[in-house]
């Protein structure tokens, strides 16, 4: 009976010891009594001594619904400084929506809200920085620099960052940078790109990051305007309205010489009501990225653009690309040993221009291009399957489809490629060549 009560004993000391230790790491709440902190986002107490790991909230710092721009982006800066100054945390902010404008992000520092659309982040009277949330502080000197700098190993997550389309110099997010986490995160209004992201040669790996369930809906220019870091995983990204300060200018996601994606899940297009059309839903100048079960449609222009210095990436055969609104092709590959696949349409082709199913090289610039594999499912692209053009040869294509009618090609295959096209529909012969 004595041991059991020591050994009981023993463990209530313990137990008591781990639950003061918890206390001990509780944030105490903003002291709103004193007129001089309130605004500057203060933080007193044990709010100033913030520990690596620890759960901040953003309203014990100063912050409220009912604050203005400044107080609300000091509290949380004060906030994002101290965590940083102990290794890093978690800021968490209540539901509601906040006024806040040029909030700087720093290394190893989540920042969580209550869920999109729960947890607003207001922009619309941003009107003095180069994005309402960016990081590090020199991000847009950064950009283009390839530099081995930038934050990382930081997040943000389960909220709604607000801008304002009248303020077509301020994106809704700038970040330069690598292993960051973005999750649940809706970007809106933006006056300038949804998210500009960028990263260099950073010795501790620019790589690995991941970009879960976002949306992007209607910005001014660029959905995600993305030139690094490169072998990003990109699953359930949406992407509504992009371009909407320009017509044909845009594209719903770009992607740099410098980055490349995994991307599942990957789908941009307009509302009817959208005043202007972005130029592509994707436009791809590097190598190495893949697509799944993604969806390009609704753009002006091709909604897939391959770039002369698009190589090597693969576009699995459950992606489907359809419902260009100018006429010309809905894939338009410019780049070498690419892998096309999946279901090119034309779902309306009696109200929407003739469309081409893919095309090899832009006639404009005299390009040759070659070594791509193409296998694609067609419908309704009565301006033909495939423009043989600029087709430089060593090219794999397989083809089957409908046309109501049209042509079923245009141009001539070159001698060195391997080719089975079937389109019923029209009449004319079907392709075969095998060298």
């Amino acid at each position: 009976m004595h041991n059991t009560r020591r050994y009981l004993g023993a463990i209530l000391l313990v137990c008591t010891g781990f639950i003061s230790a918890a206390r001990g790491a509780d944030v105490v709440p903003f002291d709103t009594s004193s007129p001089a902190q309130i605004g500057t986002g203060a933080p007193t107490g044990r709010a100033q001594a913030a520990k690596a790991g620890q759960v901040v909230t953003l309203t014990d710092f100063g912050a409220s619904t009912s604050g203005t721009q400044a107080q609300n982006t000091s509290a949380a800066q004060n906030a994002i400084e101290a965590l940083s100054s102990k290794g890093g945390g978690t800021l968490y902010i209540p539901p509601g929506t906040y006024p806040v404008c040029g909030l700087i992000l720093r290394s190893k520092i989540h920042i969580t809200g209550a869920g999109r659309n729960v947890t607003i982040l207001d922009g619309s009277s941003c009107n003095s920085a180069d994005a309402i949330v960016y990081g590090p502080s020199n991000a847009y000197s950064l950009f283009k620099t390839k530099a081995s700098a930038g934050i990382f190993d930081w997040a943000l997550k389960d909220i709604t960052i607000k801008g304002n389309l009248s303020h077509r110099h301020v994106d809704c997010l700038g970040t330069y940078g690598y292993r960051f986490t973005v999750d649940q995160v809706e970007l809106t209004e933006c006056g300038r790109n949804g998210w500009h992201t960028e990263g260099g040669n950073a010795t501790r790996g620019p790589m690995e990051s991941y970009v879960n369930n976002l949306l992007v809906d209607t910005v001014n220019a660029a959905g995600i305007f993305n030139n690094g870091p490169h072998d990003s995983n990109f699953d359930n990204v949406i992407i509504v309205d992009a371009g909407q300060g320009a017509h044909d200018t845009y594209a719903g996601m770009y992607l740099g010489r410098h980055t490349n994606v995994r991307a599942k899940g990957f789908h941009a297009w307009h509302r009817s009501t959208a005043t202007n059309r972005m130029r592509n839903a994707l436009d791809v100048e590097g190598w190495g990225s893949t697509f799944t079960s993604s969806n390009f449609e609704g753009s002006f222009g091709p909604p897939v653009l391959l770039n002369t210095g698009a190589s090597m990436n693969q576009f699995a055969c459950d992606n489907a690309y359809y419902n260009r609104f100018s006429a010309g092709p809905l894939i338009l590959i410019r780049g070498p040993s690419n892998y096309i696949c999946g279901s090119a349409m034309n779902n309306d082709p009696g109200t929407l221009p003739t469309s081409v199913g893919i095309q090899l090289g832009d006639h404009t610039r005299g390009e040759n291009v070659s070594n791509n594999m193409i296998s694609l499912q067609q419908e309704s692209n009565n301006g033909g399957s495939v423009d043989f053009s600029n087709d430089g040869g060593g090219n794999m294509i397989r083809i089957v489809g409908y046309q109501s009618s049209g042509p079923k090609y245009l141009g001539r295959p070159h001698p060195s490629d391997d080719i089975d096209l079937i389109v019923t529909g029209v009449e004319g012969s079907n392709l075969h060549q095998h060298p």
